[in-house]
């Protein structure tokens, strides 16, 4: 007696279960950007966060020379500073992400109410605190820590993973560091 051949059914098992395969590892790619986007943003916080605290031989810190820092290790990131906000919100959500895809903001912070959330070196960006937004205090001399935050609005690039997240995932990094001068 002769058995049937099985060849048919494991081809039309392939492929019903190829599609499925090829979406989940489209996901882990997705995935793996995600990580990536995260380390990015983790880089630059902390790298904002040094430039907050050093002194030069002449002039100390700025918030340009800090938000030029975070954008420079900010490797294929978009962030940028909000815009009259750089120094947080007074209410609700200190740090809101920006609604935008693959985009971020970057918030100089102090971790204390009160205490300075802007390098010794000056400001620089007006705020505008009639909007909600903190009023600019400058660090003298003494040792106050400033907070260095991006809020990312991370978006999925494949569409079977934007179904799952479909305003995208909001990473929130943070670094502080006390000023020493």
């Amino acid at each position: 007696m002769r058995r049937p051949k099985k060849r048919a059914q494991a081809m039309i098992e392939l492929a019903m279960l190829a599609p499925m395969i090829f979406m989940l590892l489209i996901f882990v790619f997705d995935l793996a950007r995600a990580a990536a986007t995260w380390a990015a943003i983790s880089e630059a916080v902390r790298e904002g966060s040094r430039t907050s605290v050093t002194i030069g031989q002449t002039t100390a810190a700025t918030d340009y020379a800090i938000i030029g820092n975070t954008q420079a290790f900010g490797v294929n990131l978009s962030i940028s500073p909000v815009t009259g906000c750089v120094h947080g919100h007074t209410a609700g959500m200190v740090t809101p992400p920006p609604a935008i895809g693959n985009t971020g903001y970057i918030y100089i912070l102090s971790t204390v109410a009160g205490q300075p959330n802007a390098p010794s070196g000056g400001a620089g960006y007006a705020e505008t605190v009639n909007a909600g937004c903190n009023a600019i205090t400058a660090a003298g001399l003494g040792r106050y820590p400033l907070k260095v935050v991006i809020a990312y609005n991370y978006q999925p690039f494949t569409p079977f993973a934007s179904q799952f997240m479909p305003g995208g995932i909001t990473m929130i990094a943070s670094s502080t560091m006390s000023t020493e001068f």
